[in-house]
């Protein structure tokens, strides 16, 4: 199935040694771009990975977009709808959750334009509804977040960012704090934990 010039990603199977495409389209999509930097779920069924192909009718922009390929049915779902590029995939491990990065604004409440923010999609509710992980409970980062990485289960993702203002125990960056720091958003809670810091309850970042 791979009869062009880009780069494609495959899966193979340690035990039986089998190659299977990755970046194939769902009905309807054009291979008419590179696909990189794939993640995989645990037991290897789901492949979550960035594309600049247009592998689904519904992308259209000719960005880089974020895809979720189940290889046992054969299904291909755009994870980051919309106009706008989106990068650095993660997937949870039990396959049901995707992250990425991107300047979209798909929280339109508390997104504006401007910062590249972390969002997650429930690949067990499509079509893909986005929801923004680098917040508070009212507001959203105010600086640069990327790399998000998943736990098994997708409730809770771990990424960096240059905001200062994203801790809801009351543990903020000092104001004007220019440095990466990594941060957990647990996702069933509502809350969002400074992780780069001292140990102990009021541990200093």
């Amino acid at each position: 199935g791979d009869d062009d010039r880009f780069i494609n990603l495959y899966v193979q199977d340690g035990t039986t040694g089998a190659v299977t495409l990755v970046s194939a389209t769902a009905p309807g999509g054009v291979v008419d771009g590179d696909s990189i930097k794939p993640a995989l779920s645990d037991d290897g069924r789901t492949v979550a990975f960035v594309s600049r192909a247009r592998l689904s009718p519904v992308d259209t922009d000719g960005e880089r977009d974020v895809y979720v390929r189940d290889l046992d049915a054969g299904t291909t779902v755009l994870a980051s709808p919309g106009d706008g590029a989106a990068d650095e995939a993660d997937l949870s491990g039990n396959g049901e959750v995707v992250a990425f990065t991107t300047e979209i604004p798909y929280a339109e409440s508390l997104d504006g334009a401007g910062s590249d923010d972390v969002y997650a999609v429930d690949l067990t509710a499509l079509p893909a509804n986005p929801q923004l992980v680098s917040r508070t409970i009212a507001e959203k980062g105010a600086g640069d977040s990327s790399q998000p990485a998943l736990d098994q289960s997708g409730d809770r993702i771990a990424f960096q960012t240059k905001a200062t203002n994203l801790d809801d125990a009351g543990n903020p960056d000092p104001v004007g704090d220019t440095y990466w720091d990594v941060y957990v958003r647990d996702r069933a809670a509502g809350t969002t934990t400074l992780i780069s810091r001292a140990a102990g309850a009021g541990g200093a970042k």
